[in-house]
C-alpha cells in the first residue's frame, strides 16, 4: 500500500488532533478491561489500552477498505474482555496457582482477541458482514444502552472515592463514605467533557477534561488535602510493544490448555466481532458519505481482523471503527490513509515520551471521563421512547412499543448477565425479526396506469387514450428486503400481472433496504423475459452510485448502455416513459415531437374559423432548442404559451444553493404560464424546455385587448383554461383517492 503524500499537511494535522483525542479513551478503556485483576494491575491494563489505539491503526492503514476510518478501544469490546476475564480468573478453569492463573487468563484474553479478529476476516472474505445490516437498531440500541449502565455501575466506586467492595448494594451501604473533593475532580472532568464541544471545536473534550481535572488534582494536594482525594492511576510501564503473547499461546498449547481454552473463549470472541463488525460498518458508511470516498465494506473487516490479530499478539485490547475519531481526523484535514498511519504514529510518540506525566493521571479523572462515554453512548431516541410510553404521550405507540420491548430486553440482559450472553440474545431476537418481516410479501402495493399519472401534463385526447388503456402499465411498490425468499414472489406477480394485458411494468424500489444477488438475478431476468415477449420493465428509485445502484451494477448488466431506459432514479420519470409509449402505440400523431396545429386545442373547436384567425394575430411564434430556459421563477414576464411541439419541465427552487424540483412536464397540446397572465404576478416556477419547442406565446398586453375587443373569444379561453385546471384537480384528488387505498 503506497501512502499519498500531497496532501501531507491536513494529514498530520488530522493525525495529530485524533491522536491527541484519542489518548484519554484509550487509557479509560484499557482499565476497565482489565479491572477485575485489581489495582496490581492497572498499569498493564492502561499499556493494553494505549497499544490497541497504535498497533490497530498501523494494519487497518494498510489493509483496510476506508481511508479515513480510525479505530480504537469501544466500550461493548471493552466490557466482553473485563465479563470473559473476571469469568476465567473465578472458576480456576485452569486448576493451577493464582498467579499462573492470572497470566494464563490474561493470554487467553488475548487469544480471544486473535480469534474474533479471525472470525472478521471470515466475514470479510466470504462476503458474510453484510449480513449484520439486518440486525434491527433496537437491539444495537440496547447493546449501546447496557453497555454505558455497566461503565457506569463500574466507575461509581472510582467517581465518588469509596473503596471497592463488591455489588451495587455495597456501594448504597457506605454511600456516606464518599470523598466530596474526589467526587468533585470527577464531577469537574465529566462537565468540562460534555460542553467543551458545545463552545469550541478545536480542542478535543476529552485532552481538556483530562488536563483540567488533572491540575486540579494537583492543586488540592498542593494545598495539603491528600488525605481527601483518591489516588493517580500511578506508573504506566510503558515501552515499544513487542510480540510477548505470540510466545504465551505457545505455552497455552504446550500445557494442554489451547483448544479448551478456544471453547471457554469463542463466545467472546464472537461477541466481539459482531459488535467491531457492527460499530465499523456504520463508522465507514459515515465517513465515506461526508468525504465523498468509495468505501469496501468487506475489506475493511479483514483489515480490521488482520488489525486485532496483530494487537492480541502485542498485548492491546480490541479495537474498532470509531466514528468520533474519524469525524476529528477528517475535520483537522486528514484525507487519506495517510492520516491513519500518522495517528497510530503521533500517538506512540507521545505515549512514549509522556508516560511519566500521565502517571499523575488521577483515577477520579479516568472515573468523570468514562462517566462521559458512557452518557454519549447512551441511545437518545431509546431513552425519549422510554420517556414518551411512560408519560403515554408518544401519539405512535403502538409503532414503536414492539422497538421498546426489544431495547429493553437486550439492556437488562447486556445488564444483569453479560455483553457475551447480551449478543446471542440480540442475534436471536434479528433473526426472529428477520424471519416475521421477510414472511410479509415483498409487494406492497400495485397501482395502475389508468389510476395514477406521472407529472407530465397532456392533452384530452392523450388523457383519454391513458384512462382508457392505462392499465396495460402498472406500478408495483415493493418493500423489504429483495432476497432469495422473497424474490419468487415477485416473479410469478409479474406473471399474474401479464395474463390481465399488463404490458408495462415499473418495480419501485422505495421501500426496499436491501438486495441479495437472488433478487437482482430475478430483476434481469424478468427485464429480459418481458423484452422477449414484446413486454417492458422499469426499476426505479435507484439512484446514481447508491447501494442497489453499486449491487445491481456489480451483479447484472441492467446498467449497461443498451439498458439505459430500464433504470429511473424516481417513479414518476418511468412512469412519463411508458405513458408516452401507449400513447405512441395508440396513436402516432400524439407524440411530442411532431408538430401539431394550433386547431388541436380544445378551445378551438368551439371557434368560428374567422374568430380562430383573429385570435391567431394576437399570437406569436417562439421556439425554443432543447434545455434552454424559457422563464425562471420570480421573473416578471406574463406570457401565455401555447405548445403545439414538444416539452417543457416545471421545475421550482427548494433553496439558495440552485438545487431544484420537478413538479410536472407539459407536453404539446397544452399550455402554461397561465398564472402569470391571470394575475400578473411574478412567475412562481422555472420552464425549461426537455425537448425541442414550438410555442404560440399571448402576452398579458395583447390579451388585455384581445378581451376587449374581442369578448366572446376571450370567454372561450378563459372557460378552457378553467377546465384545465379543474381536470388537473380531479385527477390530483383521483390519484391521492387510489394511492390512499
Amino acid at each position: 500500500m503506497r501512502f499519498k503524500i500531497g496532501n501531507f499537511k491536513g494529514d498530520f494535522f488530522g493525525g495529530l488532533v485524533c491522536a491527541v483525542s484519542s489518548l484519554p479513551s484509550s487509557l479509560a478503556y484499557g482499565l476497565v478491561a482489565f479491572s477485575p485483576l485489581g489495582a496490581d494491575y492497572l498499569g498493564f491494563g492502561l499499556q493494553a489500552g494505549l497499544y490497541s489505539a497504535i498497533i490497530v491503526g498501523f494494519f487497518t492503514a494498510i489493509f483496510g477498505g476506508t481511508k479515513l476510518l480510525i479505530t480504537g478501544p469501544k466500550a461493548p469490546e471493552t466490557l466482553i474482555i473485563a465479563a470473559t476475564l473476571a469469568q476465567l480468573i473465578s472458576t480456576d478453569f485452569y486448576q493451577v496457582s493464582p498467579d499462573e492463573l492470572i497470566t494464563l487468563a490474561i493470554t487467553a484474553i488475548f487469544l480471544m482477541i486473535a480469534l474474533s479478529g479471525l472470525i472478521q476476516i471470515m466475514l470479510g472474505t466470504f462476503g458474510i458482514g453484510r449480513l449484520i445490516k439486518f440486525i434491527p437498531f433496537p437491539v444495537i440500541a440496547g447493546f449501546m444502552n447496557g453497555s454505558a449502565i455497566l461503565i457506569l455501575n463500574s466507575q461509581v466506586w472510582e467517581f465518588t472515592g469509596i473503596e471497592k467492595k463488591g455489588s451495587l448494594i455495597d456501594f448504597i451501604k457506605n454511600i456516606a463514605q464518599f470523598q466530596p473533593l474526589t467526587l468533585l475532580i470527577a464531577a469537574i472532568t465529566l462537565l468540562v467533557m460534555h460542553f467543551t464541544p458545545k463552545f469550541t471545536q478545536k480542542i478535543p473534550g476529552s485532552i481538556l477534561g483530562l488536563i483540567t481535572g488533572t491540575l486540579l488534582y494537583q492543586f488540592l494536594k498542593s494545598i495539603n488535602l491528600s488525605s481527601h482525594l483518591s489516588s493517580t492511576i500511578g506508573a504506566i510501564p510503558i515501552q515499544l510493544p513487542t510480540p510477548d503473547f505470540l510466545f504465551g499461546f505457545m505455552v497455552l498449547f504446550q500445557k494442554g490448555f489451547f483448544w479448551e481454552t478456544i471453547i471457554r473463549v469463542l463466545p467472546g470472541a464472537i461477541g466481539i466481532a459482531i459488535l467491531g463488525t457492527i460499530t465499523s460498518l456504520l463508522a465507514s458508511h459515515v465517513i465515506s458519505e461526508l468525504s465523498g470516498t468509495t468505501t469496501n465494506s468487506n475489506r475493511e473487516l479483514i483489515g480490521q481482523g488482520i488489525g486485532k490479530i496483530a494487537v492480541a499478539v502485542f498485548g492491546g485490547i480490541s479495537a474498532t471503527g470509531t466514528l468520533s475519531r474519524s469525524l476529528a481526523n477528517y475535520n483537522a484535514g486528514g484525507r487519506s490513509r495517510l492520516s491513519i498511519f500518522l495517528t497510530s504514529t503521533i500517538l506512540l510518540v507521545i505515549v512514549l515520551v509522556m508516560a511519566p506525566v500521565m502517571a499523575l493521571i488521577p483515577k477520579a479523572v479516568i472515573a468523570g471521563m468514562l462517566f462521559a462515554l458512557a452518557f454519549k453512548a447512551f441511545d437518545k431516541q431509546s431513552v425519549i421512547l422510554l420517556v414518551n410510553a411512560i408519560r403515554n404521550k408518544d401519539v405512535s405507540l403502538t409503532i414503536h412499543l414492539s422497538d421498546l420491548i426489544i431495547i429493553l430486553s437486550v439492556t437488562l440482559v447486556t445488564v444483569f448477565f453479560n455483553l457475551v450472553i447480551a449478543v446471542g440474545f440480540g442475534v436471536a431476537i434479528s433473526i426472529g425479526t428477520f424471519l416475521i418481516k421477510t414472511s410479509k410479501s415483498i409487494i406492497r402495493k400495485v397501482n395502475f396506469g389508468s389510476a395514477i399519472r406521472s407529472k407530465k401534463t397532456r392533452n384530452e385526447e392523450m388523457i383519454e387514450i391513458l384512462s382508457s388503456s392505462g392499465n396495460q402499465i402498472s406500478v408495483i411498490e415493493l418493500e423489504g428486503s429483495l432476497f432469495f425468499g422473497s424474490a419468487d414472489v415477485l416473479s410469478v406477480k409479474i406473471e399474474e400481472l401479464a395474463k390481465q394485458d399488463v404490458k408495462y411494468f415499473i418495480l419501485d424500489m422505495k421501500r426496499v433496504i436491501d438486495i441479495d444477488s437472488t433478487g437482482s438475478n430475478i430483476c434481469e431476468q424478468l427485464y429480459n423475459r418481458q423484452r422477449k415477449q414484446g413486454r417492458y420493465l422499469a426499476v426505479s428509485y435507484i439512484k446514481n452510485h447508491g447501494k442497489i445502484w453499486s449491487f445491481l451494477k456489480e451483479t447484472t448488466s441492467l446498467l449497461e448502455p443498451e439498458h439505459e431506459t430500464c433504470i429511473f432514479p424516481e417513479t414518476d420519470l418511468a412512469l412519463e416513459q411508458f405513458e408516452d409509449m401507449l400513447i405512441k402505440e395508440n396513436c402516432h400523431t400524439l407524440i411530442s415531437h411532431i408538430e401539431i396545429s394550433m386547431e388541436k386545442f380544445p378551445f378551438m373547436r368551439e371557434l368560428s374559423r374567422d374568430e380562430k384567425e383573429v385570435l391567431h394575430t394576437y399570437l406569436d411564434r417562439q421556439e425554443f432548442k432543447k434545455g434552454d430556459v424559457v422563464f425562471r421563477q420570480g421573473d416578471k414576464s406574463n406570457t401565455l404559451f401555447f405548445i403545439t411541439k414538444g416539452a417543457v419541465d416545471i421545475t421550482i427552487n427548494i433553496d439558495n444553493q440552485g438545487n431544484k424540483i420537478r413538479v410536472s412536464t407539459i407536453s404539446s397540446g397544452t399550455f402554461f404560464g397561465e398564472i402569470a397572465l391571470l394575475d400578473n404576478t411574478p412567475r412562481s416556477a422555472n420552464v425549461e424546455a426537455s425537448e425541442d419547442l414550438v410555442t404560440y406565446v399571448l402576452t398579458r398586453e395583447a390579451f388585455e385587448t384581445f378581451k376587449e375587443k374581442h369578448p366572446t373569444i376571450s370567454i372561450a379561453l378563459l372557460t378552457n383554461i378553467s377546465k384545465l385546471f379543474a381536470a388537473r384537480l380531479r385527477a390530483a384528488n383521483q390519484m391521492i383517492s387510489e394511492l390512499e387505498k
